[in-house]
């Protein structure tokens, strides 16, 4: 969970007033029609993955498992430390792909590079370079990738292949900008990081071609923090062939506004109204508006992190929803992708599945209550969707039946 990414958000909370917005398919006229050939790849996503101690890996991987059942994604880091090698640690990596395939899931490698202190290391400032960067995701790719060294190191593995990988997360906020201060007030130059997928965008496909799957390969770019558009249009400013390195564009998107109500890029006026339409769910339609009349009409698009945070405490903050109001608008947001394939949207991955209910609300103090008060720690527990018992929160029930849904309606699409 990338905390810097979340400041505007708790800003716009800030201002709950209700907020007319009627524009077509903007506003509280929003029809839904999810569509057997909508968004059907669902999964979550965590900071850790491979970092955490086997016995939470497997507890983890258990809850992700209970939401999607065989076949859900984990997008979890795959990094390396920059100042001391020039490739990851490929036995920690091995395992942990071991363990999220014994559980019949399948991972999303986030990639890049951090720094001793757990920062992240710009490519041009490690060990390898440039250079040493599109080598060590080539390699990447060549072990992972359909076909790969990790396939043929054992009859257990064989046939194993990943073809889906991110590449960096959140240039746009203080976890991303890997420039030498790590100043999260500012974004990472767009020309250091439209150069970090352009470089690694090469090393993944001459793995993929390679290897023969090249007509496979989806490469993600970025994980930007938000729906931020601007952020994009800088990154083309930098790179005018940038569009044609990536096949897949991802956004964070947290929440806490309905999401067939809330302002959108191109409806909102207010200062407000702008900070709440960058999490705004069908912000994507500008999005997708903008990549379509600017040479990004192949480009996919994806949620990489992101959800609303439910508690039925008597005392949250004002970004953390009741469980039922949490389940509602997490199923909009589905319903809402599902009806709308010309968005190119195919991976929802929501962050932080376990709810532990351990972090304390620290406006509620004996029978006061400070519901204005904004907690971290409180408002990313109760992001999850399943609780310590393995029971499911109501979000975590309803997910699990529009996933099924999605899965079945894509079988028979497919059939016809």
């Amino acid at each position: 969970m990338r905390s810097t990414s979340l400041v505007a958000l708790l800003v716009a909370v800030a201002v709950v007033a209700a907020i007319g917005v009627y524009s077509l398919n903007r506003g509280p006229d929003v029809k839904l029609d999810p569509q057997p050939n909508g968004v059907s790849t669902f999964g979550f996503s965590d900071g850790f993955g491979a970092d955490l101690s086997a016995e939470e890996q497997d507890a983890l991987l258990e809850r992700i498992h209970a939401v999607t059942g065989d076949g859900g994604v984990i997008s979890a880091p795959l990094r390396w430390d920059g100042s001391r090698y020039t490739e990851p640690q490929w036995d920690r990596y091995d395992a942990f792909l071991d363990r999220v395939r014994a559980h019949r899931l399948v991972w999303l490698p986030e990639i890049n590079i951090a720094a001793g202190n757990g920062a992240y290391l710009l490519p041009a400032d490690s060990l390898g370079g440039d250079d040493g960067w599109t080598a060590a995701v080539r390699a990447i790719g060549e072990r992972y990738g359909p076909g790969g060294s990790y396939a043929q190191s054992s009859s257990d593995r064989a046939g194993a292949g990943i073809v889906r990988y991110q590449l960096w997360n959140e240039p746009n906020s203080g976890t991303g900008n890997a420039t030498s201060s790590h100043d999260a007030s500012v974004d990472l130059d767009p020309h250091a990081a439209a150069e970090i997928m352009r470089s690694g965008s090469a090393g993944l496909r001459d793995a993929a071609r390679e290897g023969g799957w090249s007509s496979r390969l989806d490469v993600i770019g970025w994980g930007i923090g938000t729906i931020d558009l601007s952020y994009v249009k800088r990154l083309k400013l930098a790179d005018p062939k940038i569009l044609g390195e990536v096949d897949t564009i991802a956004f964070h998107v947290y929440a806490s506004l309905n999401p067939l109500t809330c302002p959108t890029l191109g409806s909102a006026g207010s200062t407000v109204e702008h900070i709440q339409a960058a999490h705004c769910i069908r912000s994507l339609m500008d999005v997708r508006e903008w990549l379509d009349a600017n040479g990004g009409k192949h480009v996919g698009l994806a949620i990489t992190e992101g959800g609303f945070s439910g508690s039925n405490d008597d005392c949250r903050p004002p970004n953390v929803v009741e469980e039922q109001k949490q389940s509602t608008y997490n199923r909009h947001t589905v319903d809402w992708l599902r009806t709308h394939p010309e968005l190119l949207f195919d991976v929802y991955l929501p962050y932080h599945v376990l709810d532990t209910g351990s972090v304390p609300f620290p406006g509620a103090s004996g029978t006061s209550c400070d519901d204005s008060l904004y907690d971290q720690g409180y408002w990313q527990d109760n992001l999850g969707m399943v609780n310590p018992d393995l029971t499911l929160k109501p979000v975590g029930r309803s997910f699990r039946g529009q996933i099924a849904e999605a899965r079945r309606e894509a079988k028979r699409a497919a059939a016809r």
